[in-house]
C-alpha cells in the first residue's frame, strides 16, 4: 500500500467530516484527497455515516419534521434521527455526504497521533522535522506530548544560534504547560528570559562591530540619511513617477 507523507497524513485527518464542496476551496486538498480515496485511506460516507457531522440545528430540524422530540445532547439527536430516518429520506432531506476514514485511514491517523499533535501545536514553527517525529513514534511508548518534549529538547541542545534556541525553548515551555508540568515550564521560561539577555548583548555587540567598520554610529548614519533626503526634496519622487509613466505609456 502507498505510504503517506507527513503532509498527506495531516490532510487525511483534516478531511474527515468535510464535504466535497468544503475541500474545493482549500489549496492542495482536492488532488490530495482524490489520491487518499484512490489509495484506500478515505472515502465518501453514506448519508447515515455522514449524519454525525451535521450541526445541532440540522438534527433538530430533522426530528421536528417527523414530530419527534429533540434531546439536548448531540449524541442523542444523532441516535434518534438514525432510528426514524432511512438512507433515502436523509438524501431527500439534503444531508450532505462527507468524507470518512476507512479502516486503514483510521489506523494511520491513530498511529500518527504525535505527528498530528505537532501540527496542531507547533506546525507553523518548523522547529521539528515531521519525518523525524514519524520515525520516533514508531518505536516509542511515550505519549504524544512527552515524545514532542523529548524531540524538542534534543533540538535545543544541538542548536547554536541564540534566536533559534530562544524560540524553541519558548515552545518547549508551552508543551510543558500543556502536559501540566509547571515546574519544568517555569524552568524553560527562565531559560527564555536568560536567552533574551544574551540576544540583546549580541545585538549591541553587532551594532558596535558595524560602527567600527563604517566609522559612524547608527545615530550618525540616520542623521546623514535624513539630511540627504531633505536636500533632495521631492525631486526624486517626481523623477521616479515620470519614469514609471513613460514605461506605461502615460502622457504627462
Amino acid at each position: 500500500m502507498y505510504v503517506l507523507s507527513p503532509e498527506e497524513i495531516r490532510i487525511l485527518s483534516k478531511a474527515t467530516g468535510r464535504t466535497q464542496d468544503d475541500v474545493v476551496y482549500i489549496a492542495g486538498y482536492p488532488e490530495t484527497i482524490a489520491k487518499l480515496c484512490n489509495e484506500g485511506y478515505l472515502r465518501v460516507g453514506t448519508f447515515m455515516q455522514s449524519l454525525p457531522y451535521s450541526d445541532m440545528q440540522t438534527l433538530r430540524s430533522l426530528l421536528k419534521s417527523k414530530g419527534a422530540k429533540a434531546g439536548r445532547k448531540k449524541a442523542e439527536l444523532i441516535e434518534r434521527v438514525g432510528q426514524i430516518y432511512s438512507e433515502s429520506e436523509l438524501e431527500a432531506a439534503n444531508i450532505p455526504l462527507r468524507y470518512i476514514l476507512t479502516e486503514c485511514g483510521q489506523e494511520t491517523v491513530t498511529t500518527n497521533s504525535a505527528l498530528l499533535r505537532y501540527y496542531d501545536v507547533l506546525g507553523s514553527t518548523n522547529l521539528l522535522e515531521p519525518e523525524k517525529i514519524m520515525a520516533a513514534q514508531m518505536d516509542s511508548q511515550e505519549d504524544d506530548l512527552r515524545l514532542l518534549i523529548r524531540l524538542l529538547s534534543e533540538r535545543i541542545s544541538s542548536e547554536h544560534e541564540t534566536g533559534q534556541k530562544r524560540a524553541a525553548t519558548a515552545w518547549l515551555a508551552r508543551l510543558y504547560r500543556l502536559n501540566h508540568d509547571d515546574i519544568n515550564a517555569e524552568r524553560a521560561q527562565r531559560e527564555v528570559e536568560h536567552l533574551d539577555v544574551i540576544l540583546e548583548k549580541e545585538r549591541i555587540d553587532e551594532r558596535k562591530r558595524l560602527n567600527s567598520i563604517l566609522g559612524l554610529t547608527s545615530e550618525e548614519r540616520e542623521r546623514i540619511r535624513q539630511e540627504a533626503l531633505e536636500e533632495m526634496g521631492d525631486d526624486w519622487e517626481k523623477e521616479l513617477d515620470a519614469r514609471n509613466k513613460a514605461k506605461a505609456g502615460i502622457a504627462e
